[in-house]
């Protein structure tokens, strides 16, 4: 990719984390199968910035049937959430993400902190980081 390309794609970068995003503290953890994970001592702590989504949506409760539609009453929600960090961010982290890893927004009140699932390399070096709830 071209210098000029990097160079707007940084300054992208930096416009999207100054107007949506937001505080993003990164716990290391080493991930353990059969116990609690205890924190990584190799990869410290830090927070940068990124974009938090979480997508909502329900689905209806059906069970196991042969022919056609029962749509019951049971209804369960379920959501997507990510977080979106831009390449300086990422690499201002000095370490990859991790499975397992503990993500929490300081800022945001009442929202739980989450887990690395997988984080995805874009394009530019961008990261988007698939989580689940903690």
């Amino acid at each position: 990719m071209s210098s000029m390309w990097k160079r707007l794609d940084a300054a992208t970068g930096r416009a999207v984390s100054r107007v949506y995003g937001e505080r993003v503290a990164v716990r290391p953890k080493i991930e353990s199968e059969y116990s609690e994970a205890p924190d990584d001592p190799l990869r410290d702590a830090k927070v940068i910035r990124g974009v938090f989504g979480l997508e909502h949506d329900t689905e209806d409760l059906r069970g196991q049937r042969l022919k056609g539609e029962f749509a019951g009453v049971g209804r369960l929600a379920v959501g997507a959430a990510h977080v979106l960090v831009s390449a300086a961010e990422y690499a201002g982290l000095g370490y990859d993400l991790q499975r397992g890893d503990v993500i929490a927004f300081p800022d945001q009140s009442g929202v739980p902190s989450y887990r690395v699932v997988v984080s995805h390399p874009l394009d530019c070096g961008d990261r988007f980081v698939i989580l689940s709830v903690d």
